[in-house]
């Protein structure tokens, strides 16, 4: 997370954690998984200034927004799919996050210090540049988990003892 912040404008917006999860999800693509969710909830809840809760209830509803995706709208598993879930997933993120703050200062009376049109601008950056990333590392990262797999070096050695 750190590393983030030190990049300049566009790239300082990439969500690390939410990427590393999509990830998990697309690669892990068990109910189970939704489970891992919960303790980076939980880090995340510790070190936010912001009130208990809002940010783990919209992180868990983007999370979990992109499983439902995953597992009945887009099935194939191609970067496409994979970049359409983050997109779709951060949108509802940021969306109940933003519509969840606005409650809270409604009910509590303060008055924002950001402004909306800057806060809207920064997760514009954010969903683009976090679902580019997460479909090439996933482009990549199934490219070479292709070339890796154990069982074509297997058939060509195989191959190769039977001549």
């Amino acid at each position: 997370m750190a590393f983030v912040g030190l990049l300049f404008f566009p790239f300082n917006r990439i969500n690390i954690i939410f990427l590393f999860l999509i990830l998990v999800n697309n690669f892990y693509p068990q109910s189970r998984t939704l489970w891992l969710i919960l303790p980076f909830i939980f880090l995340l809840e510790i070190f936010s200034s912001l009130p208990f809760g809002l940010n783990s209830i919209s992180f868990y509803l983007g999370l979990l927004s992109a499983h439902w995706v995953l597992q009945n709208l887009l099935t194939n598993r191609s970067v496409t799919t994979v970049f359409l879930s983050c997109l779709i997933s951060l949108f509802i993120y940021r969306f109940s996050f933003l519509s969840l703050l606005v409650a809270f200062r409604f009910f509590n009376h303060t008055t924002p210090s950001v402004g909306l049109g800057m806060m809207l601008i920064d997760y514009t950056a954010e969903i683009i540049i976090t679902s580019s990333l997460t479909a090439l590392i996933y482009f990549f990262a199934v490219t070479f988990i292709k070339k890796l797999s154990p069982r074509y070096y297997h058939g060509s050695i195989s191959q190769r003892r039977s001549i």
